[in-house]
This record gives C-alpha cells, structure tokens and sequence, in this order.
C-alpha cells in the first residue's frame, strides 16, 4: 500500500508538464471539441463522470457506452460541459456495448459548436506521437501525450496516460484529427498501457447508425450571440447547408417537404418601403408570383415589421411562401417558411410556433453579460442616473421580491402605484447621493454562475460598518437583456478589500477542500480543481486562468501513510527517505530528461519539509519544465506541494503569495 500511495502521489505531482508549442496548440485546437460529460446520479446515488469528443458542429459527439449506461434506463439524458463553460442536455441516441461506444445530440444545441475530423486509424504506425484530452477523476481538460505503442484488431494501445473519466475522450494525431475514443482498461494497475477503440471502427458505427435512423436527427437551435437573435425550428427537422452562397441567409431547415430560411440584411429602411421592395423583387424574379396577402405589424411599439404571404408554381408543383421581416437597430431580419400549398394549412402552426418562440434582439446592440448587466448598473449609481438604475431592474420580480411576494397579490391599478413611488425613491436616493458614497469605497464584481436564463453575480463590497461583504445578485435574461431580480444577503467575506474605486489588487478566497487537510489563499479567478487519484489520494489544483495549459500551477497532492509508517511524524532521515521515493516516482513520469538541481531542507507551511528542485520533459511532444517540489509529513499525512513552470520563465508572484498562505491542518 505504501509503495502503491507514494507512486500515485509523485505521479501526481509530476502529471501536469507544461507543453511545447506545438502541443499548445495542438490543446487549444483541439479541447473546445473535448467535453466533460455527468451522467446523473444511478439508483445507488452514484454520478458517472466521463468526457466525449463532438464530431459534427451542430452537437453530435462520442463516448463510452459504459459512461452513459446508468442513464439508459431513465430519460437517456446526460450533462454536457464545454470548454467554454456552457452546460446543456445532452440525449444518447444510439449506443453499443460491444464496441462501447455512445453517439449523444446536444439538446438545444446553438450550432456552429468546435468539433473534430476523423482521423485515419488504419494509416497509423507504432511509435506516432498521440496526445488525449479528458477529465481524469474530474480534472477537467486534462492534456496527456504519448504514443502509439501498439494496434490490437479494432483497439489502439497507447502510453498516454488514461485513468477514469477519460473514458470517451478523444485519442487525437499531431494533425488533430480523432484516430480512438479513449476507454477503460482492464490493465489499470500498469504503467503505460491504455487503450482507444481505432477511430475507423468508431466512425463506420455511427455512419451506419445514423443512415439507419428511422427519423432524422433533430435540427439545433440556431443562435446570433452577437445580436441577440436565436430560433428553435420544429421537432425533428434537420439543418441544410442548400443556399449557404447567399450572404444574407444564416440558417435554413427542412422538414415535412418544407423548407425555413434565416435572413440578415444590413442597411435598415422604413418597413413599408421594404415591404414594397420585396414584392417588386418577387415579382420580377417569379413568372408564377401570386401575393396572397401582407400586414405592417408592431415590434417594439411603432410599425417596424412587416408579414407577406405568397404563392408560386416550381417545378411543376405549387407552393407557398409566408415571411415576417423585422427591423432590427442594424440589421433586417426576415424568417420565411415555405412548404407545397397542399401542406401550408397543416403546417403553418410549426412556423407559428418558432415564431413566438423566436428570441428577437434588444434595442442595444450585442448582448450583455451577467456581469456587464451588473456593471451597467454599478455605473448608474456612480452617475447617479436614476432611469438608468431602473432600466437594469425586472421592477416587477424586483419588487415582488423586496416586498417577499405581496407585490404579486396586488391589483394592477396597485402595482403601477407602487412602481410608481418605487421610482420616487429611486429617484431621491440618487439625489442624496449616499449609494454612490458606499459605492466609492470600493466594489467588484466576481465570475458569473449562469444555469439556462437565470444568473447569480456575487458583488464584494463594504458595508455602512466598514466591513468587507458579499452580496449575490440575481438576474433573468429577458428579451431586453440581463435584468435584476434580487439582492443579497449580505455576508462576510473572506478575500481582500475590493479597493477605493473598485478594480486594485487580485480578489483572493480562503481555500480549504472538504477533508479539511489544509488551507490556502487563492485568487477568486483562478482555475481550481480537486477530485481523488487512486485509493486515498487527493489532488488539487490552482493556477490563472489561460487558453489552453497554464503558464505554471500549482498542485497539491495528499494522503494519509499513518497506516504503513505508523508514526504521526517522522526523523529527519526518514523524511529524508521519503523524499527521495516521491522523486523516483517523479523520475518514472519524466522519462526523456529528468535531473534533480537541488535538495534541501527548509520549513514549510511552518514545518519542517525538504524541497527539490528539478527540470524534466515527460517525452519529445512535451515542453521542458522546471519545478520545486516541498514535502511534508505531518500527523501523519504526506503532503507533496510542487511548483511547476516553464524551464526559463518565472511564475507570477501570486504563485508565491498562495505557496505562502498555506497552512497544513491534517489529523487524526
């Protein structure tokens, strides 16, 4: 048990090498494709954590069919994590325990999402380079390399390190293309030896199943972040690429004989001069024009939309035409539905239906975030601009919930009273001036926690007692934007002073994992992860946020060794001795180039430790790193802390200021 817990630990500690630029790239390329799957909690209470890789941009992906099994047998509905942060449904359409392999569409999927090629498995020889991304025991987009080390009929062997929740995750060529989908082994208690079922295996099952599909895949959701416009189309139609020369359509689907197009055109005109453009255009481009009917309609209160229907012969056969044409502040957008004449009545409620359910743009340009949302009102208060203050709030929700709900039993002559003198104190506060004193001495607004249309911003800011607090603000995104529901309570807060005028020094947090084995203090914004590697090892990870692997981290690893050594605490030669057992296993993962530069004994976290310091190079597709590991045996527990970098740069002070911050708390 002893040799098995300090073999994991140095792994541990030397896993998270920082790649060449080759490798970086290749990262970044290729993890926006990689996503972390959840599959939800079995009967036994249990999560299924696994990863998958997207191979069609409208949110088809594979995995592992023992990564999703414990969701077969309920909605066949899973987590899906991107890289970017967004979370959405996932529903497994297909699945093959033989093969084990699981092809899922992303529900609600806004298209256009990162996705890989497939690579050519039977073209690969021993020895090629290969890299894998995933989320071993949790630790999202995890980068490991290695190389092809064998070809074993419908299986890739590989040395790139693969452990649990690896499972589906990408096996990618230098070229980035997908050539495995990286799975469970059964040789999980050797050294270099994982597996990836041949990605031409892979793809031939889900051609064949996907052109065996009684029903076509659904069409995805399409969305224009950058505007602020988005439409679902109907259950079951599919995304065509037909017409996708022409520069105004954005998408277009078909179903049921049908067709729905998305058009955006620059260089906005009054709606009625548009709407007799388009006629006129109709009619000298179709011999067969016959205008059914049309109608100005009202979008934001003023006639700027218009509806034309129209038929026409094609080929023989009749059809009809129905679009809506919308002014938006910069652009013309127009959704237009055409299906046969004999199919329009049965069919215009589906385009109905996008129709209402369409998100149209707000009157601002782009869209906001939750966090912009939030700033947009922290600017009001310092300008003292009362409309602008309202304008960032749901007054209604706003009010119903200030008022614990009795806002909502009111009358609608009642509600406009009370708005009214809402906005009478709104107005005289701003004129007092005392929220934009508070706001003076110093607020800032953290990272955003977004589920579906509803957000929470925590805002750090001092109190009328001078006390640094913490305040979540709600919001709900509307067609007008993010807008504020709900704030508070205020609580403590732990991290540093937001700072006079809200935007000096790093926000850092009191970080201490749930077992309790130490504490640290770690920027707000700093990427953390924490999840189990192997029997009674944890690991936890800090470093900046960056695209693709971090310029340097910091990881924590630690386990309980009472149980072999018996001993809560150690004499110098045996810490000595331990030491060197946790660079050996250091030595056994850099296996290009592994030299120690130094050895020495220091204090640590105020104990006594011993610190190596030492460059390595996992293999010739990783970058050179230089890294000092401490080590610390204290009631017991084993604590490896290693600080790892780039050979030849140095890690920002913050590194330092959290190695610094650590206190070790481990005990019996």
């Amino acid at each position: 048990m002893r040799r098995l817990l300090l073999a994991v630990l140095a792994v541990s500690c030397a896993l998270p090498a920082l790649a060449d630029e080759k490798t970086k790239t290749l990262f970044r390329r290729c993890a926006p494709a990689t996503v972390s799957i959840e599959c939800k909690p079995a009967a036994d209470g249990t999560t299924t954590i696994g990863s998958g890789a997207i191979f069609h941009a409208d949110g088809l992906l594979l995995t592992n069919h023992h990564v999703i099994q414990s969701c077969l047998e309920k909605d066949r509905e899973i987590n899906v994590f991107l890289f970017d942060g967004r979370r959405f449904t996932g529903v497994v359409l297909a699945h093959t325990e033989e093969l084990d392999l699981a092809l899922v569409r992303i529900k609600d999927s806004p298209g256009g999402l990162p996705s890989l090629e497939w690579g050519d498995s039977d073209s690969l020889e021993v020895g090629e380079d290969v890299i894998a991304i995933g989320n071993p025991d949790g630790l999202a987009w995890t980068l490991s390399t290695g190389i092809v080390s064998g070809k074993r009929e419908t299986w890739l062997q590989t040395t790139a390190p693969i452990n649990p929740g690896n499972s589906g995750g990408p096996l990618i060529s230098p070229e980035g293309k997908i050539v495995g989908i990286n799975t469970l082994s059964k040789y999980q208690d050797r050294n270099n030896i994982a597996f990836s079922r041949c990605s031409n295996v892979a793809r031939k099952w889900v051609e064949e199943t996907l052109a065996a599909a009684t029903a076509p895949v659904a069409g995805t959701r399409f969305e224009d972040e950058e505007h602020g416009f988005s439409i679902t189309p109907p259950d079951g139609w599919v995304r065509v690429d037909d017409n996708a020369d022409n520069p105004g359509q954005r998408v277009a689907y078909s179903g049921d004989d049908s067709v729905l197009r998305v058009y955006a055109l620059g260089g906005v005109k009054p709606i009625r001069e548009q709407l007799s453009e388009q006629e006129t255009l109709l009619r000298n481009q179709m011999s067969t024009y016959r205008k059914s009917e049309s109608e100005i309609l009202t979008f934001r209160g003023k006639e700027d939309a218009y509806a034309l229907t129209y038929g026409f012969t094609w080929a023989g056969k009749e059809y009809i035409s129905r679009q809506i044409t919308v002014n938006d502040r910069t652009l013309t957008w127009t959704l237009r539905f055409t299906t046969p004449k004999r199919r329009f009545i049965a069919l215009r409620p589906l385009f109905d239906e996008v129709l209402y359910g369409a998100r149209w743009p707000s009157e601002e340009s782009g869209r906001e975030t939750p966090e912009r949302a939030v700033e947009s009102w922290i600017q009001s208060i310092r300008t003292r601009d009362a409309e602008a203050f309202l304008n960032c709030l749901d007054i209604p929700r706003w009010l119903d919930d200030a008022s614990e709900g009795r806002y909502g039993k009111l009358s609608a002559e009642e509600q406009a009273a009370a708005q009214e003198r809402y906005r009478k104190a709104v107005g005289e506060m701003m004129a007092a001036g005392d929220l934009a004193a508070q706001v003076e001495k110093g607020v800032r607004i953290l990272a955003a926690s977004v589920e579906g249309d509803r957000a929470r911003v925590p805002l750090v800011s001092r109190s009328d007692e001078d006390k640094t607090v913490v305040e979540e603000i709600t919001l709900v995104r509307s067609t007008a934007g993010w807008r504020m529901v709900a704030v508070g309570p205020a609580r403590p807060y732990e991290g540093e002073d937001p700072g006079e005028g809200g935007r000096r020094g790093p926000n850092v947090e009191a970080y201490r994992p749930e077992a309790g084995t130490f504490e640290a203090r770690v920027p707000s914004d700093w990427t953390r992860s924490a999840g189990p590697s192997g029997e009674g090892i944890m690991v936890y990870t800090f470093h900046e946020v960056a695209e693709g692997p971090p310029p340097a981290m910091i990881v924590v690893a630690t386990g309980d060794l009472r149980a072999d050594d018996g001993r809560d605490t150690l004499p110098a030669a045996a810490l000595d001795a331990l030491t060197d057992e946790v660079v050996g296993g250091a030595k056994g993962t850099y296996k290009s180039k592994f030299e120690v530069l130094s050895k020495e004994k220091v204090t640590f976290a105020g104990e006594d430790a011993r610190a190596v310091r030492y460059i390595g190079r996992q293999d010739d597709f990783s970058r050179e790193v230089d890294a000092t590991l401490y080590v610390v045996y204290r009631n017991g527990w084993l604590y490896a802390v290693t600080l790892i970098r780039r050979k030849g740069e140095q890690a920002s002070a913050a590194y330092t200021a959290v190695l610094e911050s650590m206190t070790l708390k481990g005990s019996r």
